[in-house]
């Protein structure tokens, strides 16, 4: 297993080393073809090599829960989502309590989520989320799961239930100080996407007029959703928007830049008649 670990270190270096060679290119102007792996991925392939040979020898060993935890990681790192949700699965179903195992039900979550099997996900991250205190230094995950779960929730028209986990995941990302600060602002656009959508405006208002810093945050990220609308030609949408803006009593000068919003948004709308 220490040769696993070894050749994983050897990885995670490589990979650095190509990013860096990769911004480097783009700074003196050479188009973005991506980044060339070329030199990382035969370190994850010697891992999942060594990891393997543990298995194959099929004799009782106290760090096996570890073996698969590498087997999937190194998988999913070669983007074989297949083989990497095999051993994620077979690491929650033989070893339960393991604290690599947590961290397996929040992967297996996300492939779910990214399925679109929001129900499975819901039972994943659920999972993970009920045994974190077996995984140290987990908590910090529990931010990024509940975010995950109201997405699931919105996605299935869960609308309360959304909310609730998304002002969790904004609670504990704020508990969690400048680390999760990328999250709780993800967080807090999101939660306005889902109060607006579903109504509650009058409450968006009191919610983030007493969590965010920023007075302006509720209005600008409606404003801003409000033109995602309208660039993807849903003027119902749009209009419910920016309708919603003009009750939290922006700026006189938001507040015009809007109504001349509504104005266009009615008359771009298509002709019934055509």
């Amino acid at each position: 297993l220490r040769l696993a670990e070894l050749y994983i270190e050897a990885y995670r270096f490589e990979f650095l080393v190509e990013g860096r060679v990769y911004e480097a290119r783009l700074a003196q102007g050479a188009p973005a073809k991506g980044i060339d792996h070329g030199r990382s991925r035969p370190w994850l392939q010697l891992a999942i090599r060594a990891s393997q040979e543990i298995l194959d020898f099929r004799i009782p060993y106290e760090r096996l829960d570890q073996v698969l935890y590498f087997l999937a990681y190194n998988h999913s790192e070669l983007g074989d989502a297949a083989s990497a949700n095999r051993y994620y699965s077979e690491l929650v179903r033989r070893f339960p309590t393991s604290s690599f195992a947590v961290e397996g039900l929040r992967e297996l979550g996300e492939g779910a989520f990214i399925a679109r099997d929001y129900r499975k996900a819901i039972s994943y991250f659920e999972g993970a989320r009920a045994r974190s205190s077996q995984a140290p230094g987990f908590e910090s995950q529990l931010p990024r799961i509940h975010h995950r779960l109201a997405w699931c929730q919105y996605r299935l028209k869960q609308y309360p239930k959304a909310v609730q986990e998304m002002k969790e995941a904004i609670r504990l990302a704020g508990a969690g100080g400048e680390k999760l600060l990328s999250v709780r602002e993800e967080a807090l656009r999101d939660l306005a996407i889902f109060m607006t959508e579903s109504g509650e405006v009058s409450e968006a208002v009191a919610y983030f007029q007493k969590t965010a810093s920023d007075t302006q945050f509720y209005p600008r990220v409606l404003e801003s959703l409000g033109r995602q609308y309208e660039r993807n030609v849903e003027p119902v949408k749009a209009t419910q928007v920016y309708e919603s803006l003009l009750q939290t009593r922006p700026s006189d000068e938001v507040g015009f830049r809007v109504r001349v919003k509504l104005v266009r948004v009615d008359l771009e709308k298509p002709d019934p008649a055509h």
